[in-house]
């Protein structure tokens, strides 16, 4: 069995010139060393929207500092990781944006291109008559709450085993969707998904934080250009650096209620910040919204 290491960006936004990998796979036990040109199939991926690449290439972008670079696969960990270092890359840093409200202001820059002013989805709850809500109020509270990122801290980190065979790959991988596990291997390697096999192990933890993949193109990637079993464990700096967090959110909200207590009128707007890639940006702000009213009846929202 081999043993994998990825290499991250060193910009949280930069156009990548070049990867230059000659050294790297010239030392004494890689077995080998991939770029983004090395995928035989679709070169990105993702739940909602394709957007986020499995490799960034020459002439790509790299959008957050956990975007992948390159692969190497190794007799050892540690001799994967002296060719981690041996590989040489040229960048182009361009301007970023850190918060949904930076990403939003006029002149802010685009992030991807077929996603304008960088929002990805705008989702308007509309229920009953606010005006007449609002008629009915004899006490207004209104204000602004923020939430931050959260780490979703699982106890094992993102972790999985390829094992090649002639037609296909099956890879051994504790995640949250393995259906779309599946889905993503096939097409990263041009595969029919009938021989790609995922074989879910014990999570170890996830809580919404093993959902988009992580190792699994990686791999099996690594495994089908080998022929050799191929394992990766994510470090926790890595971990944290990579998988998407739940989303850091800025909350404007104004309750009324009636003389009986009662919630008559509840109007709020709510910013999510879904990172570099729509992730599941979109189902998640959509339960925000939905369930902004929280166990209440309220009529007007």
């Amino acid at each position: 069995m081999l043993h994998a290491r990825v290499l991250r960006s060193q910009h949280a936004h930069a156009r990548v010139l070049r990867v230059e990998t000659s050294r790297a796979r010239a030392l004494p036990g890689v077995a080998a060393v991939l770029t983004a040109n090395d995928i035989p199939g679709a070169r990105k991926n993702g739940h909602v929207r394709r957007d986020w690449p499995i490799l960034v290439g020459p002439g790509e972008t790299v959008r957050y500092m956990g975007d992948a670079l390159a692969l190497v696969a190794a007799e050892s960990e540690s001799i994967a990781r002296e060719a981690l270092a041996l590989i040489k890359v040229d960048y182009e840093p361009l301007a970023g944006v850190f918060s949904a409200q930076e990403a939003l202001a006029p002149g802010a820059p685009l992030l991807h291109a077929d996603v304008p002013g960088n929002l990805l989805r705008h989702i308007p709850v509309r229920k009953g008559d606010m005006a007449e809500g609002w008629s009915k109020v004899v006490e207004i509270v209104e204000g602004e709450f923020s939430t931050r990122f959260i780490e979703h801290a699982f106890l094992v980190p993102e972790a999985g085993v390829a094992v090649p065979d002639p037609d296909g790959v099956t890879v051994y991988v504790g995640s949250q969707i393995p259906f779309d596990d599946r889905r993503v291997v096939a097409e990263t390697l041009d595969l029919p998904v009938n021989k790609v096999h995922i074989i879910a192990t014990a999570v170890g933890g996830a809580f919404g934080g093993k959902e988009d993949v992580s190792v699994q193109p990686l791999v099996a990637l690594l495994a089908r250009s080998t022929g050799r079993p191929v394992k990766l464990v994510f470090t926790r700096q890595e971990s944290m650096l990579v998988h998407p967090k739940r989303h850091a959110t800025t909350n404007r909200i104004k309750l009324g209620a009636n003389r009986d207590g009662e919630l008559t009128a509840v109007e709020a707007s709510i910013w999510g910040d879904s990172g570099a890639y729509a992730s599941l940006g979109d189902h998640v702000m959509t339960r925000t919204a939905t369930h902004l009213a929280g166990p209440y009846v309220v009529p007007n929202v």
